[in-house]
């Protein structure tokens, strides 16, 4: 008799106290003892619950996404008929919608009555996944609907749009944006030092070096500060979020003057000239070269390139007197025979 199976749970969202029982250990724990009673033996346990990439971009584990690393790996055990049974705590954890379902479809006609799927809390019937499917879509569908309905109410009530604010501002007890003073102090240095011509990375070490921690991350990243540098809300005092063909403003209080601001937005357009890495040093070829695809060199110093330079450097001279010398040599023999 074959009993492997291969447990698969998946999350795409971190879910509330009370919701329903789908969390990872809950999952877990449902299908391992499903596994229990019948007397199945688990060979593996397939877990997607963070966010991925593919092609450079970042995916959450949706059961719409038939690309999930835990999904597809278990498939390939499948094909390789490592395991003969998928447990899963509904079917919505395995695929919602056609597209995610067409891979499990393909494997369970390869292995026709080798390979089964069972769930914990509903009955899986292999001849209803198509409709299944479908459903699961439409319901799918429903959710992220009626999600960007919530999201619209509460902007147009003066709320912001989902998700963590803004860095240097937190939320009331009405929901609005407010001032986070020790956050916002840090805001002003930023644009300060960066219209004081200094640098990303000079701002990122000094308000490391400073201890000076960020909201999420535990030390600051070019990204961070550049994200900030590049909100002209924080001057403008809007968040402005486009959702479903529209566009929503969202009052915030400012945090810095619009004259700072634009001193920042000036400094910007003027590093673009170079684009490239800021250098302390001034060189009178910075800038002047440009390559045929549009961008524009810049220059900058560094020991150990000099030194691995003039080493190769007197490599090339050495092959090109070496090379003279042959050549001369090939010549008169060349005459000598003629």
């Amino acid at each position: 008799m074959k009993n492997r199976a291969a447990i698969y749970v998946r999350v795409s969202r971190a879910y509330k106290e009370g919701d329903e029982r789908v969390t990872i250990a809950a999952q877990l724990a449902d299908c391992e003892a499903y596994c229990q009673a019948h007397g199945y033996s688990i060979v593996a346990r397939y877990i997607d619950k963070d966010k991925y990439r593919v092609k450079g971009t970042l995916r959450s584990p949706s059961g719409a996404n038939k690309d999930r690393p835990g999904y597809l790996a278990m498939l390939d055990a499948a094909r390789a008929e490592e395991l003969d049974i998928i447990v899963a705590w509904k079917e919505d954890r395995l695929y919602r919608g056609m597209y995610a379902a067409q891979p499990l479809s393909e494997v369970l006609d390869e292995r026709r009555n080798d390979l089964t799927v069972e769930l914990v809390k509903e009955t899986f019937d292999r001849q209803m996944l198509g409709i299944k499917a479908a459903i699961a879509k439409l319901e799918l569908d429903n959710i992220r609907d009626r999600m960007i309905m919530g999201r619209k109410v509460r902007i147009e009530r003066g709320e912001p749009a989902g998700g963590p604010v803004k860095y240097g501002y937190l939320k009331d007890e009405n929901k609005r944006l407010v001032i986070h003073e020790t956050e916002a102090n840090i805001i002003r240095k930023i644009f300060d030092w960066y219209i004081q011509g200094e640098h990303n990375m000079e701002i990122r070490r000094r308000l490391n070096s400073m201890g000076i921690a960020p909201r999420i991350n535990k030390i600051w990243s070019k990204a961070t500060i550049s994200n900030i540098l590049t909100f002209e809300g924080y001057a403008a005092g809007k968040y402005t979020t486009d959702l479903d063909g529209k566009t929503f403003t969202t009052p915030c209080p400012p945090i810095i003057s619009m004259s700072v601001w634009r001193k920042a937005l000036e400094v910007r357009e003027a590093n673009k000239k170079y684009r490239g890495r800021n250098v302390k040093d001034d060189y009178l070829c910075r800038g002047m070269v440009t390559c045929p695809c549009g961008w524009t060199w810049t220059v900058r110093t560094c020991e150990d390139l000099v030194n691995k330079g003039n080493q190769a450097i007197m490599v090339v001279l050495e092959r090109i007197t070496n090379r003279s010398r042959y050549t001369r040599i090939a010549q008169e023999a060349s005459e000598q025979r003629s």
